[in-house]
């Protein structure tokens, strides 16, 4: 189970959480976005900044927040957003 994990999170880690990816339907989360489907309840994927060695800033200087959960109870619950793709 641990490699199927891996290969998974390979697959989405690329941009399948970026707003570019959700805008154009190039996200391999599609199915979850658009039709509500979902993983097994127990699984939480979150982008821990404050836990995490990168800056809590951007390039352009915006903070940012401590932790985006990504998925929560195996639904879809956010994206990653950069101020270049919110435009």
């Amino acid at each position: 189970a641990p490699a199927a994990v891996r290969e998974v999170m390979e697959i989405i880690a690329g941009d399948g959480f970026g707003l570019r990816a959700h805008r154009t339907r190039q996200t391999p989360l599609l199915q979850m976005v658009t039709e509500g489907a979902e993983l097994h309840p127990d699984v939480r994927i979150s982008e821990d900044i404050a836990g995490g060695i990168a800056p809590d800033f951007q390039s352009a200087g915006f903070r940012r927040p401590d932790e985006i959960v990504l998925i929560d109870g195996g639904r879809y619950a956010d994206h990653l957003v950069s101020p270049r793709s919110a435009v």
